[in-house]
């Protein structure tokens, strides 16, 4: 098995909807971010295998992903998916 680091930002996403009670765009990350909204949807929809540390800290904040704790979305992991 080739370990590898998992992106599940889809649940963290549905998570939060379901958390705000509403439903969350991608249109509304990209312009809280300042991220380009194709970057938002790659990683949203598992498209990227590249995990930039500026965007990660940004889509952290936005989602109110608390200073020191793992980031929720990335996932270390050895199985094959």
């Amino acid at each position: 098995m080739t370990p590898m680091v998992k992106n599940e930002l889809e649940t963290l996403w549905r998570k939060k909807e379901l958390e705000w009670g509403r439903i969350i765009t991608v249109q509304e990350v990209s312009k809280k971010t300042g991220l380009n909204w194709e970057t938002v949807d790659n990683l949203k929809a598992g498209r990227t295998a590249r995990y930039d540390a500026k965007v990660v800290a940004k889509l952290c904040h936005f989602f109110g992903v608390r200073d020191g704790e793992p980031v929720p979305f990335l996932v270390y992991s050895t199985q094959a998916t």
